[in-house]
């Protein structure tokens, strides 16, 4: 239990210095993949002046205001296919231990990358070498030498956190 508290400790620190670069810089879109767990008023707290994009399966545990500009909620076999629909659309793609729950992990982290424009930044976080011990569902939930970082890389990204 100490380790999940440390780890979420440490995703929220990563993800909170990400935003920070982008603070009072108005006129940025972000996109929020997996926006539950009061994500748009975390975001907006942080970055007040951004047009703030959720998309989410299901409205999980928002129990703050949404102070989202658009909440998508979609389905499963449908998330990919509606990031899609916003192809070089956002300064800041945020995604935050989504990719693992994801139908189809890979397709939804090239929606992303598609979906952000150039000069933009990605905020990932997934499973680590640290997660190797959890229990498995289909397919992989360890993604640290997994094709995701491959597709990264082919992107043209530039990976700063491993």
């Amino acid at each position: 239990m100490k380790k999940f508290i440390k780890d979420r400790i440490l995703n929220s620190k990563y993800k909170d210095a990400f935003l920070r670069r982008f603070k009072n810089r108005d006129g940025l879109k972000l996109l929020d993949v997996g926006c539950g767990n009061n994500s748009p008023f975390y975001v907006k707290k942080q970055l007040p002046l951004v047009n703030y994009t959720g998309i989410d399966i299901g409205d999980y545990n928002q129990d703050k205001p949404n102070l989202a500009d658009r909440y998508l909620i979609t389905t499963p076999e449908l998330f990919s296919e509606e990031i899609d629909k916003f192809n070089n659309c956002f300064d800041i793609v945020i995604s935050a231990h989504n990719l693992e729950h994801c139908n189809h992990p890979i397709k939804t982290l090239e929606s992303m990358i598609n979906a952000t424009k150039s000069g933009g930044g990605i905020f990932l976080s997934f499973p680590c070498a640290r997660s190797v011990g959890f229990p498995q569902r289909k397919g992989t939930l360890n993604y640290y030498d997994d094709p995701l970082i491959n597709l990264i890389h082919r992107a043209g990204m530039k990976l700063l956190i491993r």
